[in-house]
């Protein structure tokens, strides 16, 4: 039996590739069994798989032989089976070894570039493989995979052939890589592979490179959780919205469909590899154990639209952080009280106070550093006395319905003051009442009642 050219072993533990034939030994006696034993002696390229065997007539035993070349020479065997322990018979074997020569018809191919596409462009290259061995080669192009997906598939690389071939000696095969990234793409350089039943292990074939440039935007969380936050406080949270990709793109946030939310900016421009920071403010109008936004949408030019879910719970101010101060002082002149603001956190707070009444400010924005303490100071400043320091005033200046309704002993006090009195009066409170209100960074919040009497103011002289 002549095998012709045959490819050579690159290995030695598996007969994957090799070539095989099964020789038939028949007992045409028809009256005498015949017992036939095999004498060849298994070597490296040539292997005689039989055992001693005795046949009846008209049975017949098949030997399978096993050609695997290990050298590229031509190769002749004498297979000897022994009959009945009296004469040998013998069969011949031929076949030569031969290397697969497949690969690219130009060697210069062996990278192929799509160079830098925009996002939604596309590109074909082709290349020639060509086999220049002395017999068909059967192969296969391979992706490489990782995580369960092809490396340039993952990348948007395609190719074809895409299923297993065969080629007869100098026959020609175009091999076509389309290249359409649906997204940004990093430069990349990527191997496609040759798998063949010839050789052990897959070849590089080619190598592919490119890169696709865009927009690729990612927000540093889609959820964002408040926590508890008091009614009338607000808390901000910061989240990081980068731009990884080689493209800048403008970004607007949808309007938001709550009162409870707010996020600034609402608009901007993202460089590329840059990014920006979201504000993200829970500020609730409301007492609620679960308030939330979802799905609010992040609309990105360029991309595919984000968004990201807000929620948070709102409860009562707690009793303990409502405390009171009492001012006392003459009108046009100013006293003042301070409050300790202290910051249990390890980041810096800045805080906005809010007065509700005009006679009473202090600094519109205090800094607390982070796990320390300030003293805030409060100014009382009144420009109108109170209801009992008008009342002296008024009986030093011999207003007699004023120091009749002082005193409270006269029948025209009894029966209340005049209009006119009535009308002075209504700008002189027992007291003056306001508050102050502090909207801490952590979502707690202080809350001071403000009370306030003012004196006479000093004669001027």
């Amino acid at each position: 039996h002549n095998f012709g050219a045959c490819f050579v072993s690159r290995g030695a533990a598996s007969d994957e590739g090799a070539e095989r034939v099964t020789l038939r030994v028949s007992n045409n006696d028809p009256h005498q069994d015949v017992n036939v034993a095999p004498l060849f002696e298994r070597k490296p390229h040539l292997r005689v798989e039989a055992k001693p065997t005795l046949l009846r007539p008209g049975e017949h035993m098949d030997v399978a032989i096993t050609f695997r070349p290990r050298e590229p020479k031509v190769y002749e065997e004498v297979v000897p089976f022994e009959v009945n322990g009296l004469y040998t018979v013998s069969a011949r074997v031929r076949g030569e070894g031969t290397h697969m020569q497949l690969g690219l018809a130009d060697p210069s191919q062996q990278t192929v570039s799509f160079g830098t596409l925009r996002l939604g462009q596309e590109a074909s290259r082709a290349v020639v493989l060509v086999n220049r061995s002395k017999r068909a080669t059967e192969f296969e192009l391979v992706d490489a995979e990782e995580v369960g997906v092809g490396r340039l598939a993952r990348r948007g690389v395609s190719f074809t052939p895409a299923f297993r071939q065969v080629l007869r000696p100098r026959e020609r095969c175009e091999v076509r890589l389309h290249f359409s990234p649906s997204r940004r793409v990093a430069p990349f350089s990527e191997k496609l592979l040759l798998r063949a039943p010839a050789v052990d292990a897959e070849e590089v074939l080619l190598t592919v490179t490119g890169a696709c440039q865009g927009v690729e935007v990612h927000l540093e969380t889609d959820a964002l959780a408040f926590g508890r936050v008091c009614l009338g406080s607000h808390v901000t949270r910061r989240v990081q919205l980068a731009n990884a990709g080689d493209v800048g793109t403008r970004f607007r946030f949808e309007p938001l469909r709550s009162a409870h939310f707010d996020v600034e900016p609402m608009e901007g421009y993202l460089a590329p590899h840059g990014d920006a920071m979201l504000a993200f403010t829970f500020k609730p109008q409301e007492l609620g154990e679960d308030l939330r936004l979802d799905g609010v949408r992040l609309v990105v030019e360029g991309s595919e639209p984000l968004s990201v879910s807000l929620s948070g719970t709102c409860v009562e101010q707690p009793g303990e952080s409502v405390q009171s101060l009492t001012f006392d002082c003459k009108v046009r002149a100013t006293t003042e009280q301070t409050v300790t603001l202290r910051n249990p956190t390890d980041k810096k707070w800045t805080v906005r106070p809010v007065f509700d009444h005009q006679f009473w400010s202090g600094p519109p924005v205090v800094e607390v550093p982070p796990s320390g303490q300030v003293q805030y100071k409060v100014q009382y400043a009144p420009l109108t006395m109170t209801r009992d320091a008008f009342l002296r005033s008024a009986e030093e200046r011999f207003d007699v319905e004023a120091a009749k309704l002082r005193d409270g002993g006269a029948e025209e006090a009894a029966a209340g003051p005049s209009e006119a009195l009535e009308q002075r009066l209504a700008h002189h409170p027992e007291r003056h009442a306001g508050t102050l209100f502090f909207a801490l960074p952590n979502g707690s919040a202080l809350l001071y009642k403000l009370e306030g009497l003012a004196q006479a103011p000093e004669p001027v002289p």
